[in-house]
Order: C-alpha cells, then structure tokens, then sequence
C-alpha cells in the first residue's frame, strides 16, 4: 500500500494557470485569494496532486479544514511558515501575509461546529473507533509492507519517506512488524482516508483495490474522531 504523504504534493502550485470557478461558502477575502492562488492548480478536471480547493464543503468533509479551529486545520498549516510535513503553500511562494493568513484563520473559526447542530432524535449513534483494535489491524494489513522501515520493495525506503513501523518486514511478509507508530499515522489520518476513500489520488492501496466501504469507516471514522492513541 503506497501512501504518497509528501503532504506538501496536496498543495502543489507549480502548474499552468487554469480558470477560476466560484468558491461560493469561502469568506470575500478567502475566495478573493483562494481564486487569485488557489485555482490555478487545484480546481477542473486534473486538479494538481488530486486536490480540489473550490469546495469548501469538500474541504471539510476530508478534513482539511476542522470547523472552528484553524489552528488544527491542515488547510491553515500548509498555508503557514511552519507545515507539520512537506514545502509551504502556495509552492515557492510568494506567501500569505500574516494578514492574508488571518482572513483564513477568522473563517475557519467562524465555522460551525459539529457540536452545534441538534440531532434528531434518529440520529444513531457512532461507535468510538479503537486504533489498538480497529485501525492497527487494518495498518498492518494493508500499508506496512510499503510503509515500514526497510520495506523490500524500495531498496530500504519506504515510499515518499513516510514510514509507520520502524520493524523491517521480510520479502514474503512473514515477519511484519507488529509496533506501529501512532505519532506518524495520526499525523496523516487526514490525508490517508481520502487515499483509501479514493478522493484524493493516487488511492490506497496502490494497484489494488480501495478498501471496502466498513474498512474506510473504521479509519476515516477513527480521524474524524480526533485519531486518538486508543
């Protein structure tokens, strides 16, 4: 399973210009500069990395932006002088000014929170997704033969640097390790379940097929739940 996490390839800029489209449900000053920066590169039909930025809808339904809280939003982070993984956006810059940045921040903070709609009384209730028993095994299953420390089908390295088990694995997977690391998964939870949800590209695993549609709840369930060490 190759997970390519270079997460500064989501933001990539370095493209030909394309034509703005509407960025409506973005603040004025968000749009102005998502169609001014943004859409050169990540809107139509080939959207640079996979990555669409016109939706805002589509931006949180992935997780990229968490409503109400900008500072743990991935959207905001790559945008800023210190990205958790990968190049600053937009690519090569120039970049935002700390006012532009803010434009970003005081919409992403203005954004409803999930906890302030009432549920209806069918609302049913989401089990809290274990990652000790429910996403481990899924990790283990899919992703660390490529993803591990030492992975045989990269000559020792796994793909695009990102690994999430320091356990070398055997050629015929006899020994895959059983240890892996929390911080680095947790830290692309995001990004993983739109490449096992096939949203962004390429999708995981890769050459084969997507996971099915109770493995992408597991995980995808388990990062919107905050990717909690459980």
């Amino acid at each position: 399973m190759i997970i390519s996490l270079s997460v500064a390839s989501v933001f990539s800029t370095s493209c030909s210009f394309r034509q703005s489209k509407s960025t409506t449900g973005f603040s004025d000053k968000v749009s102005e500069i998502v169609n001014n920066r943004c859409v050169q590169c990540h809107s139509g039909s080939s959207p640079s990395a996979g990555f669409l930025i016109e939706d805002p809808e589509a931006l949180v339904t992935l997780g990229y932006v968490k409503k109400g809280d900008s500072a743990n939003s991935l959207l905001y982070k790559k945008l800023s002088a210190t990205p958790p993984r990968g190049d600053r956006m937009p690519k090569g810059g120039p970049y935002l000014t700390d006012v532009e940045l803010g434009y970003f921040a005081s919409w992403i903070d203005s954004l409803p929170t999930d906890s302030a709609v009432t549920p209806t009384a069918s609302s049913s209730p989401v089990r809290t997704m274990s990652f000790a028993t429910d996403v481990k095994p899924l990790l283990l299953k899919n992703c660390v033969r490529c993803h591990s420390d030492n992975a045989p089908d990269y000559s020792g390295s796994p793909p695009e640097g990102f690994s999430m088990s320091a356990s070398a694995v055997s050629g015929d997977n006899s020994s895959a390790p059983t240890v892996i690391n929390y911080s680095a998964v947790s830290a692309a939870a995001t990004l993983i379940c739109s490449k096992v949800k096939g949203v962004s590209m390429p999708s995981m695993p890769y050459g084969l097929p997507l996971l099915t549609a109770d493995e992408q709840t597991v995980f995808c369930g388990w990062s919107s739940q905050g990717a909690l060490n459980n």
